[in-house]
């Protein structure tokens, strides 16, 4: 096999371990419930996810999905800026002193 052979194979191969780790991470990737009470002229931004390195540069931004829409109002999910809280024994703790962006849950209630 040639060398442009080899190394286009090389290059395939890493590309498809790259993707099935992208896969899996995202399969595991735990899901999280929030439960929040607002009063109903206000919108709450129920909460704030962040992907950071550890030396607080921006990762990406995470993807948030609704798995059930809320019954009495609607949810916007959008980029915001915010203090993320990260425990003191988390690489990223330093990071919390800082407003990073991330991906902002927004709730309102309906009107009633």
């Amino acid at each position: 096999m040639s060398a442009s052979g080899r190394q286009f194979l090389m290059i395939a191969a890493l590309l498809w371990a790259t993707d099935a780790v992208a896969q899996e991470a995202v399969e595991s990737t735990p899901t999280q419930e929030a439960k929040r009470v607002v009063a109903i002229d206000h919108k709450l931004r129920a909460s704030i996810f962040f992907a950071v390195e550890p030396d607080c540069t921006i990762v990406d931004l995470p993807v948030v999905r609704v798995i059930d829409a809320p019954t009495n109002g609607n949810v916007t999910i959008s980029s915001d800026t915010g203090f993320p809280a990260f425990a003191r024994d988390n690489l990223r703790f330093e990071c919390n002193k800082k407003r990073l962006e991330g991906t902002a849950l927004i709730y309102e209630p309906a009107k009633g």
